[in-house]
């Protein structure tokens, strides 16, 4: 299912690094050294409130926008662009 959640737990947190995870398609990221607290919290964070699913001609995945507002509000974006559905 292209829906899957993804968690990364990772010791590669640079800003590129993070970037390149997140338009690779995963929903968390769990920041090495991480305790097994920090992993049970980003997985029920992920699992209680998945991210919108974006589907485009460029991009398929959780929605990279942590916070709706401001510049990033859905209003801005260019209509029938893409198909966003909520998670299942």
């Amino acid at each position: 299912d292209k829906k899957i959640i993804i968690v990364l737990v990772t010791s590669n947190v640079g800003a590129e690094d993070i970037l390149a995870e997140r338009d690779a398609g995963v929903n968390e990221i769990v920041a090495k050294p991480a305790s097994a607290g920090q992993v049970i919290d980003h997985l029920y964070g992920a699992l209680t409130h998945p991210r919108r699913f974006i589907d485009t001609n460029r991009y398929h995945g959780p929605d990279r926008r942590r916070h709706m507002g401001g510049r990033h509000s859905p209003e801005r974006r260019g209509r029938g662009q893409a198909t966003v559905s909520e998670n299942e």
